[in-house]
């Protein structure tokens, strides 16, 4: 009993020592009496994603408002913050891809116009635009599922580019889904421009928009005393990834077509 009780006091002096990673007060237990926020706050890992899954599917939080401020004044620096453990004011990434891009997808999908015809509609085969049109439908039906299963391709190419920055690439997923929810929040707001004007144009201009955007938070994130290197290593990440994507999406539609030919 007395090596218990001791063990007990122990641990508990050295919850007393503990300070809280979001207002930086000492705290006790788990969780801190002064903002809220879990103690729990280890650096992010494949045990903290499959719990964020599951609180992203069942549970929508608070701060998303607080969250699109962030990520609009100082994304970077907003980051960067989350990810050293300041978290209790800011939307979960994956519920953050989820709610936005639920909105985006059934915006799209129930007014049948998606920005990406805009390009469809320059090839002059029917057959292939009523192809495109079709892939559209199921892409916007399932378009915030869409773009997480992007995520880690986006990840595993800024994780190979920013390697040494020593974020790991459970890090990066989380970096890249902010950035991602900001590009839908973009596509969401251009998107009556769009409609009202089927403008090619008005896409491509969008699409610079959300290239800026990833451009801006990788210069603040890792790149305030050499934001010409960073911009350099952005560039290389997003063909990376684009290769990454395109690599993947040949391998399933192949896949697809050989089993329905099976």
């Amino acid at each position: 009993m007395v090596v218990i009780t001791e063990f007990k006091s122990n641990r508990v002096n050295n919850n007393m020592s503990d300070i809280c990673k979001n207002c930086s007060t000492p705290v006790s237990g788990k969780y801190c009496s002064n903002c809220g926020q879990s103690t729990a706050t280890a650096r992010i890992n494949f045990h903290y994603i499959i719990h964020e899954i599951q609180h992203s599917i069942f549970h929508v939080d608070r701060g998303i408002l607080h969250t699109i401020k962030e990520l609009i004044t100082r994304p970077g620096d907003s980051i960067r913050e989350y990810l050293s453990g300041k978290r209790i004011t800011h939307f979960k990434p994956f519920s953050f891809i989820l709610i936005l891009g639920t909105i985006y997808g059934f915006i799209c999908f129930f007014l049948k116009v998606y920005p990406e015809n805009s390009f469809a509609y320059l090839q002059t085969d029917a057959a292939a635009n009523n192809y495109s049109q079709l892939v559209f439908d199921w892409m916007y039906g399932h378009y915030s599922f869409v773009m997480l299963a992007f995520i880690p391709f986006y990840a595993l190419a800024s994780y190979i580019v920013f390697k040494k920055s020593g974020y790991n690439f459970v890090e990066f997923l989380v970096i890249n889904s902010y950035i991602v929810g900001m590009q839908i929040l973009i596509l969401i707001l251009t998107y009556p421009i769009y409609y009202f004007t089927l403008s090619i144009w008005g896409v491509l201009l969008t699409f610079l928009f959300c290239y800026l955007y990833q451009f801006w938070v990788y210069i603040q994130l890792f790149g305030k005393n050499s934001p010409i290197k960073t911009v350099c290593k952005t560039s290389i990440s997003m063909v990376l990834s684009f290769l990454f994507v395109v690599i993947a999406s040949s391998l399933v539609t192949f896949v697809f077509i050989f089993i329905n030919h099976r």
